[in-house]
């Protein structure tokens, strides 16, 4: 008795599906990352030094600074600020 295996692209629809999901899901987490930047410089900065740790760092501060300029983290440190002054915590 033959046996059949069927993988993903053998299902009707299901690789452009996968494709489309994969899509929304880098989407959402550039979204992320522009809106809130520092998120992936604070996570860099915890690891130990490094050339590939170096060169990620260069790409999240310039991803920072670019959030900044175009005023898309103005939501995250607003809400940083109110975070800080009802929680009576000091930035780090």
């Amino acid at each position: 008795m033959a046996t059949t295996h069927q993988t993903l692209d053998d299902l009707p629809g299901s690789g452009l599906r996968l494709r489309k999901t994969a899509a929304v899901i880098y989407a959402t987490l550039g979204l992320l990352w522009i809106a809130i930047p520092q998120a992936p410089v604070n996570r860099l900065n915890d690891f130990n030094p490094g050339p590939l740790r170096d060169s990620a760092l260069v790409v999240a501060h310039a991803v920072a600074d670019f959030s900044h300029a175009i005023g898309a983290d103005r939501p995250y440190q607003a809400g940083r600020r109110l975070f800080l002054a009802v929680t009576g915590k000091q930035e780090d």
